[in-house]
């Protein structure tokens, strides 16, 4: 299932006075459907992403004159607090800022400032038991499977993480909603830069997952084909509180 984007923008439509900042969403597709709507986007993404986004900047007649384009070359937002009515995030969340990434957005939303969150999560609970102790461990597994793919990535959280770190740099979660994403083993691990043996080690884990991360993960034989599951996590939140110094 890819990412209703046009869904997405009828969410968290802005009013038009309102200054927006996308934070790496694929092809800046969220940034641009946003700016008829609002009186400023900035598209704020890796170098790699820069040209194509160029493009697609220069082929939309609104857009252009609405969004500007950033490079991420550090690590953080350097914008000055108070600064944006509106952030969205699709994906870049798990990657390290300079500070914890909801401390960092809240810093800079305005006060009553709205964040658009999608993001894998993993199993988790915040209750004591062995149930959520099995839910907390194939968490870790489930991470250790992402990163063993990409380790340049953070943890991912679950929903219960998620909005606990929300509501401790200031937000209230108004809403939340998880998707299952199916994937296809050999697409996600088409990369020419994963080494076999990787690879190997990626399908083992996958194929024998404990049973908690198993079913979060389902993942499923055809032949050589192997099919399995990621739940990609919205979350729409306001800063509820003025940002601190």
């Amino acid at each position: 299932m890819m990412i209703d984007f046009a869904g997405l923008a009828a969410l968290i439509r802005p009013q038009a006075e309102a200054r927006a900042l996308d934070l790496a969403t694929p092809a800046g597709a969220l940034g641009l459907l946003l700016a008829p709507h609002a009186a400023h986007v900035t598209l704020r993404a890796p170098a790699g992403a820069i040209p194509p986004l160029r493009l697609a900047l220069a082929a939309d007649p609104v857009a252009v004159h609405k969004v500007s384009l950033e490079t991420a070359v550090s690590p953080g937002l350097p914008y000055p607090a108070a600064h944006f009515d509106l952030v969205t995030c699709c994906g870049a969340a798990r990657y390290p800022p300079a500070d914890p990434f909801p401390a960092e957005v809240a810093r800079v939303l305005k006060p009553d400032g709205r964040l658009l969150l999608v993001d894998f999560s993993v199993p988790g609970s915040r209750l004591r038991g062995k149930k959520a102790r099995a839910l907390r461990e194939a968490g870790r597994y489930v991470n250790a499977f992402l990163r063993l793919r990409d380790p340049h990535q953070q943890p991912c959280l679950s929903q219960d993480g998620w909005e606990e770190a929300l509501r401790a740099a200031g937000f209230a979660v108004q809403q939340v909603e998880t998707q299952p994403q199916p994937l296809d083993f050999d697409a996600w691990t088409a990369d020419p830069a994963l080494e076999t043996a990787v690879r190997t080690r990626l399908r083992a884990m996958l194929l024998q997952a404990p049973s908690q991360a198993a079913d979060y993960l389902t993942p499923t034989q055809a032949g050589t084909r192997i099919e399995f599951h990621l739940h990609r996590l919205i979350i729409l939140a306001t800063r509820a509180d003025p940002p601190q110094p």
